[in-house]
């Protein structure tokens, strides 16, 4: 091979490792600024309540409902908030009903307590957990009939006047009422994951 041929050669590798280093440069993933500061993304929603002057974050995908009102405790004893149900993406195919949601309530009362929001508690006692600096006073809740299953989480904000207290309502239906094969069991872990990730999101504003 003669000089020519090798000064050629090497001049074509020079440019093929310069061609590379400039595409990977432009390939190469940057994280979203909104992994880096929290705020929402594009497949994120958020809701401002005008009069408790909340912000909470939802999945784009979910309904929300400005007009709901939690009517277990009984005639007269509502409670009114907003609730964030899930989509048919999360249910479809599954034992988990479309009528699962998360909300945020309020009530006035001298004692703010997540049990002041069930029904039927679980236990009359709760238990008490600081995140990111937040206190939430929890209690569970829920029960089952004709093969369907209720579960209720209350995540009251013993701060708040009035209290303020977010809930997860999961109804799901026995699988084995179904066809083998014809439903599968929905991804719990999944669930309380995206409605733990709207809980932390829940920020009072001055």
């Amino acid at each position: 091979m003669n000089k020519n041929h090798t000064a050629i050669i090497l001049l074509l590798f020079a440019i093929i490792v310069v061609l590379s280093g400039i595409f990977f440069f432009v390939k190469k993933p940057s994280i979203p600024a909104s992994s880096q500061n929290g705020t929402a993304t594009s497949t994120e929603k958020t809701y401002l309540d005008p009069s408790l002057h909340y912000s909470i974050r939802y999945p784009a995908d979910f309904s929300p409902n400005t007009a709901y009102s939690y009517t277990a405790l009984g005639p007269g004893k509502d409670i009114h908030g907003v609730s964030f149900t899930v989509p048919s993406s999360m249910s479809a195919g599954t034992n988990l009903s479309s009528d699962t949601y998360l909300s945020v309530e309020s009530m006035a009362t001298s004692t703010c307590s997540a049990l002041a929001f069930l029904d039927e508690p679980a236990s009359t006692s709760t238990q008490t957990i600081v995140e990111n600096g937040t206190i939430y006073e929890i209690a569970k809740g829920g029960g089952a009939a004709a093969g369907n299953f209720y579960e209720e989480y209350v995540y009251a904000l013993p701060k708040t006047n009035p209290c303020i207290a977010i809930r997860y309502f999961i109804h799901s239906t026995n699988i084995g009422n179904y066809p083998p094969n014809t439903v599968k069991a929905y991804d719990k872990e999944a669930l309380l994951s995206s409605f733990d990730e709207m809980r932390r999101s829940f920020t009072l504003n001055p």
